[in-house]
């Protein structure tokens, strides 16, 4: 048996931090640690799931954040499920596993299943990325102390800047202004829909990471965080 026990790691961030950095920079550190990392993008799930409901998509939107934003929304309305994009992930990694006992040959159905409930040494999970404290909750539940929030730090001023150069290259029509007013609601709107039930909730739930990095520019991680993580890790493994 491996002393690297499978973990699970959500990543909780603010809209305009630099996700894929954030992302790729636990990915490498993981490495460095004999860990395979696999990603599971929610994002990419919620077309799906809004399928299986019979449900297409028609809300209006001004840009491709709020669009996340409101299919999210949508989502977790249909299903009247606030941690559904959370069981979600549960349902990836048990495919995950699945797959991987078929790799070794395994062909009996009830085998497969059973071993597909067993945690994976030696592989690491990322989810991205978690909006609820109810996803939060879920995934404590299931996977106990493999189970690492990692939030992540991002200066306002850094997440604007990244927001409105986003809108403006992909919004040709907008001036500063239009990208800028955007982009303040796009940021009230991730901390906390007050006026949406099942919106997002960020504000309730990045207090409350297990590991909380810094990023402030495409480099990402420095040093410190880097190590802070691989302390972590040490003391799980």
């Amino acid at each position: 048996m491996s002393d690297r026990v499978e973990l699970v790691f959500g990543l909780v961030g603010p809209i305009g931090w630099l996700i894929h950095e954030a992302r790729d920079s636990l990915e490498s550190t993981l490495k460095t640690m004999d860990y395979t990392p696999v990603i599971i993008n929610l994002s990419a799930e919620m077309d799906s799931l809004l399928k299986a409901k019979g449900c297409v998509f028609k809300d209006e939107f001004e840009s491709t954040f709020e669009e996340k934003i409101l299919k999210g929304n949508l989502v977790r309305k249909k299903f009247a499920h606030d941690a559904v994009l959370a069981a979600e992930a549960i349902k990836k990694i048990y495919e995950f596993r699945e797959n991987h006992v078929r790799e070794t040959g395994e062909t009996d159905l009830e085998a497969i299943d059973l071993q597909a409930k067993i945690p994976l040494d030696d592989h690491a999970f990322i989810i991205d990325q978690l909006k609820r404290p109810e996803e939060i909750s879920m995934l404590v539940k299931v996977f106990g102390k493999r189970f690492v929030q990692v939030s992540v730090v991002t200066p306002l001023n850094r997440r604007k800047q990244t927001l409105s150069a986003r809108l403006s290259s992909d919004k040709l029509n907008w001036d500063i202004s239009a990208c800028k007013a955007h982009t303040d609601k796009l940021i009230d709107i991730d901390q906390h829909e007050r006026e949406h039930e099942h919106g997002q909730r960020i504000s309730k739930i990045f207090h409350l990471g297990d590991v909380f990095l810094t990023a402030r520019r495409k480099k990402l991680l420095m040093n410190p965080a880097r190590g802070l993580l691989m302390r972590f890790l040490e003391r799980m493994t």
